[in-house]
């Protein structure tokens, strides 16, 4: 998972709202709207209707995209501590480092466990980091990370999937 940033807004929040020109006529935000026109053509976003609003600069009237989070788009979004978050892809675990003896707690059975892993990005996040200029690099290295398992009728989850 990761914020995805599109211009000023957050992919994941329910509107985004990009201007395509600024208030003298020339065209702005191309990145972002290429990207937007991305995640709308995977289903993540609708555009809506295109709205006119004043420019903070001038007062000019400015036109402005609008694109609607879809359910597909809302599955992908996690909510985060800094606003929503996009799931572009998944981690793959390599191994299992350690882990502690699965213990009651609080009516559940929890269990710590560092492992090893990857993320596995999805086709679609890395053409959209390419559409927003950046230099995107795949991240190769395989990370150690820790997390709390629960035990549940589904096997075991991270803590953090069933908040």
């Amino acid at each position: 998972e990761n914020g995805l940033l599109t211009g000023a807004a957050v992919v994941g929040e329910p509107l985004v709202k990009i201007a395509e020109r600024d208030s003298e006529g020339r065209k702005i935000n191309e990145s972002a709207l290429k990207q937007m026109r991305l995640l709308d053509k995977e289903g993540f976003y609708k555009q809506a209707r295109a709205e006119t609003v004043p420019s903070p600069e001038n007062g000019r009237e400015i036109k402005v995209q609008v694109y609607e989070l879809t359910d597909k788009g809302k599955a992908q979004a996690r909510p985060g501590p800094d606003g929503a978050r996009f799931c572009i892809g998944s981690l793959k675990v390599e191994k299992i480092n350690w882990f502690t003896e699965p213990t009651p707690a609080d009516g559940v059975t929890v269990s710590k466990v560092s492992y090893e892993a990857w993320l596995e990005t999805a086709k679609w996040a890395e053409q959209f980091m390419r559409e927003g200029g950046s230099n995107w690099k795949h991240p190769d290295a395989t990370r150690t990370l820790v997390a709390t398992m629960v035990k549940t009728n589904d096997g075991w989850r991270d803590i953090r999937e069933l908040r």
